[in-house]
């Protein structure tokens, strides 16, 4: 359900207010094709396009674990749809750029600045307990496997200990990376190197309203 969380993210950010991942991510799985559990991005921005979303009350994450069906809530879902949302995904040694771009308000001017709902591939090193504390992800080792993909939302970026990493809403609760080094318990720090490494980035989007 992470494809949920990532796009409500930076969705909810224009709206300042608290809208429903679970429903986002039952939008993706109504328009992926897709019959297994997870999704993409793609799907749940497309779903915001031509129907919209909900409030997390309207619809609860609870609802969503146990399926309860959306189509009930379309209607209302209008309230909230975007107009369109754009695919940021260009050559890796670009992508620190770009996504430095829109999160300080230099990519749209007329925008200002927006996060960026992401997607990237996923390596052993990601769950390691370092990580689990830290929330600092690194970038995998040659030889690594690879176990799967993650999507969240980039909202900032910093400098640490020398380096340049991004700052970036996780899912998985405030007990993951209690021990932020920014303070921000619950939020991964992605180094600039992961993003420009070529293979590690999957989707770049910015809603549009």
């Amino acid at each position: 359900s992470c494809t949920g969380f990532g796009s409500t993210n930076a969705r909810e950010y224009l709206e300042q207010l608290a809208l429903s991942p679970g429903f986002a991510y039952r939008l993706a799985k109504l328009l992926d094709g897709y019959e297994g559990e997870g999704s993409w991005m793609e799907f749940a921005f497309d779903g915001m396009v031509r129907y919209g979303s909900v409030t997390e009350e309207e619809y609860s994450y609870d609802m969503c674990l146990d399926g309860t069906c959306i189509k009930p809530y379309l209607d209302s879902a209008a309230e909230f749809k975007i107009q369109a949302y754009a695919d940021l995904m260009i050559e890796p040694e670009y992508l620190p750029t770009i996504l430095m771009a829109s999160l300080s308000g230099m990519l749209a001017p007329e925008l200002g600045p927006q996060p960026v709902a992401i997607s990237v591939a996923v390596y052993e090193s990601f769950s390691d307990y370092s990580v689990y504390k830290y929330g600092l992800i690194p970038v995998p080792l040659e030889g690594e496997m690879r176990e799967g993909g993650h999507a969240m939302c980039c909202v900032g970026y910093t400098r640490l200990y020398g380096t340049n990493y991004f700052i970036v809403i996780n899912s998985w609760g405030t007990e993951w990376a209690y021990e932020n080094p920014l303070g921000y318990k619950g939020y991964a720090l992605i180094p600039e190197q992961y993003i420009a490494k070529p293979g590690l980035v999957w989707e770049l989007i910015l809603p549009i309203t």
